[in-house]
């Protein structure tokens, strides 16, 4: 029921579009005829031919309002979409023969009936529904006045293409009118162009100064232009606009005083300067940036409308303008003023880069006049970047070691910076298995790279070699990477590592060596192995290289047992160690003891 009930709005909308748009072009074509016809009049009559201003400003009002009366009745009578009951209506009427199927199945959906009769009457009238009302529609009105509308147009337009009558002179009797209009409503003495003062003009320019009395009642008036002990008069005869003017322009920089004399009176003063404004031609500009970065000053040619520095940078700029200039200063944007030693046509200054901020250049010559627009500048801020470190993979937590192994300990690190590296770090503390909280011992091991490098391969090799270490024991280690910003370093922290030294020949130990056990169990021997081996095999020495290509190539060697037990039992092998390395430790001492 709906979607019938949309398929017939759609198709009485249809209908009403293509109805209504014949009756709207029907009442446009006929407002249209009576509008150009009353353009025929304004033609004939209001081109000059009628010499008092005021009955032609009298027929252009009447005109003028006569256009906005025919938009109106347009806009009014124009015909709108109001129902489709409505459309069902005139379809039926244009049909004859439908018996108001139409009228009753649009009724019926709207009040949503489903008795058969009404689906009945429904689809009935959906047939009726395609049958072609539009080509029913009357179209004779509409064709007429189309046809009148174009001949009275034809008829506008030759004669608004003669001399006599053209639009040309409509337009300049309009104007006169509504300037005659202007001077009626609101009376002036006189009107002088460009107004007393002081006017800037570039050079090579023409001023017309232009002097136009509210009513006429000098037929002469005098200029007088005065240049420096040079006066000269000239007469100028009004028009029959009651205006006149005089022209003047200059090819070398010089300052004019003009006024106009009329009957006992006088204008003020109109100084015309003409002079070149100042243009920024160059700009050089010198870069020395901060001592650490070892970096040569950089000179740039040319306008830089944008200088990126680091902090602490020292900027040099100069700049070269067309004239010679009283002044300049750069203005940045907190308001701070920040005046520019100049020479001639040259000014120059230097500051210290410290923040990201934007600057605005402007000149002031001789005459005041300075650049048309001023000159943007922004100063940003380049960034040190922190320095990057990268350490070798297999160095992770908790890698089990033993004590004569660790003499020969090392690895390999990679760091770069924007500027240059100046040093590694490594930075270690020892504590045990047991308490690794409890730090027994803490040191720095430091390797300066001299001179300082943008990239750079740091080797510690045997580091440890000579200390103290006990089974049981933990070592932590990290490195630090510094680089040579000022006046603070920034430095970066690696991942942390650790490794711990076990004793190896554990098999042989028993249950009360071992620290396990109480009483009769302390005497019994160590628990049988099963049939399946829980013995790990060491792991073999094997070496290991890593091999970092950017710039450089470095190989980094160890003979360090690998930090990884492979095999079934390689997670238990691994606690294994971690255990026993403090029972071996008690071990130790108590047999110094008793050899005591």
């Amino acid at each position: 029921m709906q979607k019938t009930k949309q398929t017939f709005e759609e198709r009485f909308r249809q209908f009403s579009a293509v109805r209504r748009g014949i009756m709207n072009a029907t009442l446009g074509y006929g407002l249209g005829t009576v509008a150009l016809a009353a353009g025929i009049a304004s033609l004939l009559l209001l081109t000059g031919w009628i010499p008092n201003l005021y009955v032609n400003a009298v027929l252009f009002a009447i005109f003028a309002i006569g256009m906005l009366g025919l938009l109106t009745a347009y806009l009014i009578k124009r015909r709108r979409f109001r129902s489709c009951l409505e459309e069902a209506f005139i379809m039926e009427e244009l049909a004859g023969r439908l018996n108001s199927r139409l009228i009753s199945a649009w009724d019926f959906q709207r009040q949503g009936l489903d008795a058969p009769l009404a689906q009945v009457v429904i689809e009935r009238a959906a047939a009726d529904l395609q049958m072609p009302f539009e080509e029913k529609l009357d179209r004779a009105a509409r064709n007429l006045r189309r046809r009148r509308f174009f001949a009275v147009l034809a008829i506008f337009a030759i004669l608004g293409c003669l001399p006599w009558f053209s639009f040309s002179r409509l337009y300049q009797n309009a104007t006169r009118t509504w300037l005659t209009l202007g001077d009626t409503l609101f009376p002036v003495a006189y009107t002088l162009q460009p107004a007393p003062g002081r006017h800037i003009n570039k050079l090579g320019a023409k001023v017309d100064v232009k002097f136009r009395l509210a009513k006429k009642v000098y037929d002469n008036v005098t200029f007088v232009i005065v240049q420096g002990d040079r006066v000269e008069r000239k007469e100028v005869r009004l028009g029959t606009d009651n205006q006149g003017s005089y022209s003047i322009t200059s090819a070398a920089e010089a300052e004019y005083t003009v006024h106009v004399e009329f009957g006992r009176r006088r204008t003020g003063d109109v100084n015309l300067v003409f002079a070149t404004l100042p243009e920024l031609v160059n700009m050089q500009t010198e870069l020395i940036y901060p001592v650490y970065t070892r970096m040569l000053p950089r000179t740039l040619e040319g306008v830089q409308a944008r200088l990126l520095a680091l902090s602490g940078s020292r900027i040099t700029m100069g700049f070269t303008f067309t004239k010679t200039i009283d002044s300049a200063n750069i203005t940045w944007d907190d308001g701070e003023i920040l005046p520019l030693d100049v020479v001639g046509r040259f000014a120059s200054t230097t500051i210290m880069h410290t923040k990201q901020r934007r600057a605005s250049l402007q000149v002031t010559d001789k005459f005041g006049f300075g650049l048309e627009f001023p000159t943007a500048i922004d100063f940003d801020l380049q960034l040190d970047e922190k320095p990057r470190l990268y350490m070798p993979k297999h160095l992770k937590d908790d890698m089990p070691m033993l004590a004569k192994e660790l003499a020969d300990f090392g690895f390999g690190v990679r760091a770069d910076d924007d500027f240059g590296i100046t040093k590694c770090v490594l930075k270690w503390q020892k504590s045990t298995v047991e308490n690794p909280g409890q730090i027994l011992e803490r040191g720095e091991i430091e390797r300066l790279v001299s001179p300082p490098q943008r990239k750079a391969v740091i080797a510690y090799e045997k580091v440890f070699t000579g200390m103290n270490i006990q089974p049981g024991d933990k070592l932590t280690f990290s490195v630090d990477a510094y680089d040579n910003c000022m006046p603070d370093k920034q430095v970066t922290h690696s991942r942390p590592a650790s490794l711990f030294i076990f004793r190896e020949a554990l098999d042989g130990l028993t249950i009360k060596e071992l620290g396990f056990g109480a009483g009769d169990a302390a005497q019994q021997g160590r628990i049988a192995k099963a049939q399946r081996a829980t013995s790990v095999r060491e792991p073999e020495i094997q070496q290991l290289r890593e091999k970092v290509r950017n710039e450089f190539e470095a190989s980094v060697n160890s003979s360090t047992r690998a930090p990884t037990v492979r095999g079934e039992f390689g997670s238990a092998a691994r606690d294994y160690f971690k255990l026993l390395s403090g029972v071996t430790l008690k071990d130790e001492k108590a047999g110094s003891e008793n050899k005591k």
